[in-house]
């Protein structure tokens, strides 16, 4: 498994380069780019990524926001898939389903003024705009909730089916365990790889939702930031930006996969015992040599 990570680290390079020469190419193709030579691009570009107070504050809050999206985007598809599962054909799946599929068509943008408009101009009870509390987050990660909730409830919900149906759940029930913990802990570990594994688009979707929430609620993020800078054709700060951006999608890639072989133990055994089978014949090896 330490022989996967290493991999997977070491991947991570050669991709921000191929990246950054590629965005490079085409910022340099855009009508009124000046770029001012690839070293000037290189040290302005460097010195935006280092910027405590510009970039790298703007990267914390689009981090802070992906992470709630995400996070609480999992937590919401999940538990609304599991209902949905432990209610097939009954009013609350009908229900669950439609609202799921009806939030999920619209797009992020619509979605969040519909949010603002109810909340704020109707209720009074959230902030619209700013980041300068944790309550001002509540609309952005409700958008995102919103929006891609939709692809994790019905993943959970479809193997949540067919995780209850199998023969050993049956079994659990015949001996009395109690439902709850068939539901929470056996069918639900059954059901999570598939859900892990459509986490991957689902978390780069999130990533690119919270660059529109951004912009829309005013919160100073990469996504702003980048949409001024391709406004002004600064090479530099698109760099920058897209680095970043591509940094934390590889981030969240390597996240999933670990979670991914956390779940299904046949993903271990893959790198687990090729690593015990060359220590058990260098084992042997050496214990031929000694003899």
């Amino acid at each position: 498994m330490h022989r996967y990570l290493l991999k997977r680290l070491l991947v991570i390079l050669p991709t921000m380069l191929l990246i950054f020469f590629a965005v490079y190419g085409l910022m340099l193709l855009l009508p009124a780019t000046r770029s001012g030579g690839f070293r000037i691009v290189l040290q302005h570009m460097l010195a935006a990524l280092t910027n405590k107070n510009g970039l790298l504050l703007r990267f914390r809050n689009t981090v802070l926001l992906s992470f709630l999206g995400i996070a609480f985007t999992m937590f919401f598809g999940i538990a609304v898939g599991i209902l949905c599962a432990t209610h097939p054909g009954k009013w609350v799946d009908r229900v669950l389903t439609a609202f799921s599929v009806v939030t999920g068509s619209l797009p992020a943008y619509l979605t969040a003024i519909f949010l603002v408009f109810f909340f704020c101009v109707i209720l009074r009870a959230l902030p619209p705009f700013g980041n300068d509390t944790p309550i001002h987050y509540i609309l952005p990660v409700l958008t995102m909730v919103l929006s891609y909730m939709a692809p994790i409830a019905r993943m959970t919900r479809s193997s949540m089916i067919e995780a209850l149906s199998s023969p050993y759940i049956r079994a659990l029930y015949a001996r009395g365990v109690r439902p709850w913990r068939i539901i929470w802990i056996h069918a639900l570990r059954a059901s999570l790889v598939p859900v892990i594994s459509s986490l991957r688009n689902v978390a780069s979707e999130i990533v690119c939702g919270t660059l529109i929430c951004e912009n829309f609620f005013t919160i100073p993020g990469l996504g702003s930031f980048m949409v001024h800078a391709i406004g002004q054709r600064n090479v530099q700060n698109v760099l920058a930006c897209t680095l970043a951006i591509a940094f934390l999608l590889m981030i969240i890639y390597l996240v999933c996969d670990l979670l991914y072989a956390a779940v299904d133990p046949r993903i271990r055994r893959q790198y687990i015992a090729p690593a015990r089978a060359a220590k058990a014949k260098k084992a042997s090896a050496l214990g031929k040599e000694a003899a």
